[in-house]
């Protein structure tokens, strides 16, 4: 049975209505710039060692945590203390937080999270 675009912009707009939508989306995005500078220099991380393993661990962590702020969100404070937790670590572990930028989305993911309320029928 073929949906139309209107139907799958309705149909995700009511998913997206019952989760912590930009949460997640801020703290993925967070994840993922924190785990490119790693990424892009494995060379470097070889001859690190153990820091440059941890950086690609928060992010992981951050990019586990925002899906499960879309799949299970009435864990929603749970999440969002664990992100706060992970974006201050990362500011050791990673260059300053991802040159702060993925910190700050990490924050900014987390405090939404920790907001979020969902919606009354």
């Amino acid at each position: 049975m073929a949906r139309g675009i209107g139907d799958s912009v309705t149909a995700f707009s009511q998913w997206r209505a019952t989760r912590p939508f930009l949460a997640g989306l801020l703290t993925l995005f967070a994840g993922m710039e924190l785990a490119v500078v790693p990424v892009l220099s494995v060379r470097f991380i070889l001859i690190q060692g153990g820091p440059g393993i941890g950086s690609l661990l928060v992010a992981a962590a951050l990019v586990g945590c925002g899906i499960l702020l879309w799949t299970k969100p009435w864990r929603h404070n749970l999440l969002g203390a664990g992100i706060i937790a992970l974006a201050f670590t990362s500011y050791v572990t990673t260059n300053l937080g991802g040159f702060l930028i993925g910190m700050v989305l990490a924050l900014i993911g987390g405090a939404l999270a920790v907001s979020w309320r969902a919606i009354e029928k």
